[in-house]
């Protein structure tokens, strides 16, 4: 399973991109940005996406706040290794 986290990126951010440091290409344009950003969370299994979610980003969000809520969208993913079953009436 591999969970991914696709940005857009207007004309600026790509350019903001070429001058990142690899470990800091987040900073800026998800963590701590200065506004909210849409992004689509998916998760693949086998090479096949099995599910995604669109999802508005709050600005100033840090990595941790990120990643739980990431990990939280996985609660409503089917397929997903130990995922809660949906209580039933």
């Amino acid at each position: 399973m591999s969970i991914w986290l696709y940005v857009p990126l207007t004309n600026d951010d790509e350019n903001s991109l070429v001058r990142a440091e690899p470990s800091d290409l987040l900073s800026g344009l998800i963590f701590g940005s200065r506004e909210p950003r849409y992004v689509t969370v998916g998760v693949a299994s086998d090479y096949r996406l099995v599910f995604e979610r669109e999802w508005r980003v709050p600005e100033n969000t840090d990595a941790q706040t990120l990643l739980a809520d990431v990990l939280g969208f996985l609660v409503d993913c089917p397929g997903v290794p130990g995922r809660r079953a949906p209580d039933r009436p």
